[in-house]
């Protein structure tokens, strides 16, 4: 059975966690981008029938927008990388090789009993019998078993070299055995992850990415001001219903600032004016913006709950890999979005959500046309014959 949905009335709400709000009641801007690819995906998605795992760039993404946003929750849930370079004496498999063999240095190694007659005297006489009178042809004379009788006995004395081949945890093992002591890496990450249980210790790259990000935008100047000079909300959720349809809507901004404004983090893979405006109509920013700002106004107003009047909705876009560049933010750009985008995102939002009324009422969700349609190739595909 699946989760039952909360059923919301309007207003505005604090403490509403992100997963109680996507499985709750009322249709929301990426239902409507569902509605707007063919109202049969956001069925699909509504029914379980398909699930949508994060992608990497939305958990980045979800990701920063904690540390930036809510940082106190972002660090109840994660934890930063142990550095390498704070435990010096932190031995590693290569560091364990170099402790055996500066041991095997002061060891005897164990005698070998294979080989001929001969190999067994050369070796008795040369490791064993080097500093006394005792006659060659004496060893000469013995038999095998004997001569191998004498080296076994003196290998009892020899401690024998120590293997240099094996995991890490066997070369400790063997060098823990012959007293050494040391403190494996494996076994302080080990002992930092008991100690953060619960939390998720961040891999070094994704760390420095996401610092990097955030100290961009705060050396930005307007995305500073933007989060700084007047106090907001982080995540608040918004329920209202649509005049026109009566339909229950919600919206989640990412920031709501008590003077109005309405801001939207984005990361992106190119946050430059014309890279962004792409990322706008490429993935309908433009409804967004008019639907978070009638959602929160009529939010308001039918819960009649006092709010400064909704100003506007700034995108702040940061790139994946933004940083700060002697001083200067690089990879950072703050935009709205003008009288015409807006528009046209009014128009197109009423077009979806009149289309999700019209379904939910019929119980009829259609895909792509049933029809056999005539392709052609987008203009850009067409080029001209060269002379």
């Amino acid at each position: 059975m699946g989760k039952r949905k909360i059923e919301m009335n309007p207003g505005i709400y604090e403490n509403i966690s992100n997963e109680d709000y996507h499985g709750g009641e009322g249709i929301s801007k990426s239902g409507l981008d569902l509605i707007a690819k063919s109202p049969a995906h956001y069925k699909a998605v509504i029914d379980g029938i398909t699930v949508r795992e994060p992608t990497k760039a939305q958990s980045l993404g979800t990701a920063f927008h904690e540390l930036l946003l809510e940082p106190e929750l972002f660090w109840s849930k994660h934890v930063e990388p142990l550095k390498r370079d704070d435990y010096p004496q932190a031995k590693q498999t290569a560091d364990l090789i170099d402790m055996i063999n500066e041991l095997n240095k002061a060891r005897l190694p164990k005698l070998s009993m294979t080989g001929s007659k001969d190999d067994l005297v050369g070796r008795i006489i040369t490791e064993i019998h080097s500093n006394d009178t005792t006659d060659l042809e004496t060893f000469q004379g013995m038999k095998a078993n004997e001569l191998k009788e004498i080296i076994s006995s003196a290998n009892e004395s020899r401690p024998g070299l120590l293997k240099t081949s094996g995991t890490t945890e066997e070369l400790a093992k063997s060098l823990r055995e012959n007293g050494a002591e040391f403190k494996l890496w494996s076994e302080i990450k080990e002992e930092y992850a008991l100690s953060n249980e619960g939390k998720t210790i961040l891999e070094d790259e994704l760390f420095y990415q996401l610092i990097n990000m955030r100290d961009a935008v705060y050396a930005h100047p307007s995305a500073n001001k933007l989060l700084t000079k007047v106090p907001g909300k982080a995540e608040i959720s918004a329920y209202w219903h649509d005049p026109e349809t009566g339909e229950l809507c919600r919206v989640r901004p990412d920031y709501w600032r008590e003077d109005g404004y309405i801001v939207d983090l984005k990361t992106t893979a190119d946050a430059s004016p014309e890279g962004f405006a792409k990322s706008v109509a490429n993935w309908n920013y433009h409804v967004q913006a008019p639907y978070y700002i009638e959602g929160m106004t009529y939010a308001a107003m039918q819960a009649e709950i006092e709010i400064a009047p909704i100003k506007g909705f700034v995108f702040l876009a940061v790139e994946k890999d933004a940083c700060v560049v002697n001083g200067e933010a690089k990879g950072v750009g703050v935009y709205i979005l003008d009288a015409d985008a807006i528009q046209q995102g009014r128009n197109d939002f009423r077009k979806y959500l009149n289309t999700y009324v019209r379904c939910s009422n019929e119980n009829k969700w259609p895909g792509y046309s049933s029809k056999v349609e005539v392709l052609t190739l987008p203009k850009w595909a067409f080029k001209s014959e060269e002379v």
